[in-house]
């Protein structure tokens, strides 16, 4: 499968990412990641999918994209807004929405204000924003605060990437050391002849604020395009956390086996790939039935 850099301007910051696939495919997959990973999280599914031109992006502050400017924060409705630009940037008709994790969350809030733009809509390991309760609001402020105002720690630094991967492969949600190698390739930089991270250290900072879960719901509730969830026998989904995707209209959840990066893992992703082929498949079908009949 061909496979290239992709560098996106939005409003003179560049957004990175991998572009797979034919450049002629009607269908375009716009693939986010998961928090602190990149677009390498999708090497190995994104040649798996079947008749799909794939543009997986290096979210802000990740990768190989340009960190925000001084001052700013990392808000989830701010990457929201990098999402539309990228898309009126490339002048792209409907497309699928792919999201891990923090990139779920993401895309699902997308799909929710924009469904005009959206064909599809796939959660992995996803389940819409972090919240807060209103009550804890203030806190969740002075937290941020604190943070901006403590003093900085310094960046781990490696003597090579090989020690990375193997950090990186026993980090809070651990993938293969293959896959860590990948990430590590796409999201690692040589200074001074150590190895650090490219991402912005603001990336673990608080957040200023959160949404509530009435908000979160409001969103899930509005999204009205076929979306498809996938989660993990060792991932994060909780009961509390199930019951918010049941406001999604039509929503097909699958569970499946492996842990929060099961695209990550060399004896699941032929899995995860099947499962979102047989998605498209089916909103393939679906979308050619109503043309048909109008």
């Amino acid at each position: 499968m061909q496979r290239k850099e992709l560098i996106i301007d939005i409003d003179g910051r560049r957004l990175a990412g991998i572009e797979y696939g034919d450049t002629a495919a009607q269908e375009v997959v716009i693939a986010l990641h998961g928090w602190l990973d990149n677009a390498a999280s999708f090497h190995w599914l994104a040649p798996r999918l079947r008749g799909k031109r794939v543009l997986a992006l290096d979210l802000a502050g990740h990768g190989r994209s340009d960190w925000r400017a001084p001052g700013c924060w990392y808000a989830i409705w701010d990457y929201v807004l990098d999402l539309d630009a990228a898309l009126t940037t490339l002048g792209l008709r409907p497309v699928h929405l792919l999201g891990h994790s923090l990139g779920a969350a993401v895309v699902s809030l997308f799909a929710a204000a924009q469904p005009q733009r959206v064909a599809s809509l796939v959660m992995l390991e996803g389940l819409g924003p972090l919240t807060q309760t209103a009550a804890a609001a203030p806190q969740q402020l002075a937290a941020a605060i604190a943070w901006r105002h403590a003093e900085s720690k310094a960046q781990p630094r490696y003597a090579d990437r090989e020690r990375m991967a193997r950090a990186r492969a026993q980090g809070r949600f651990p993938v293969a050391l293959e896959a860590a190698r990948l990430l590590v390739e796409r999201g690692s930089e040589c200074v001074d002849g150590r190895f650090v991270w490219r991402h912005d250290p603001r990336l673990l900072a608080p957040s200023v604020m959160r949404m509530t879960e009435a908000q979160v719901e409001a969103f899930m509730a509005d999204v009205s395009v076929p979306t498809l969830v996938c989660l993990t026998s060792g991932g994060i989904a909780t009961p509390a956390a199930r019951q918010r995707l049941e406001r999604i209209a039509g929503v097909t959840i699958v569970d499946l086996e492996g842990g929060h990066h099961p695209h990550l893992e060399p004896d699941r992703v032929e899995r995860v790939a099947a499962t979102l082929n047989d998605f498209y498949a089916e909103v393939r079908r679906r979308t050619q039935a109503r043309e048909v009949t109008v």
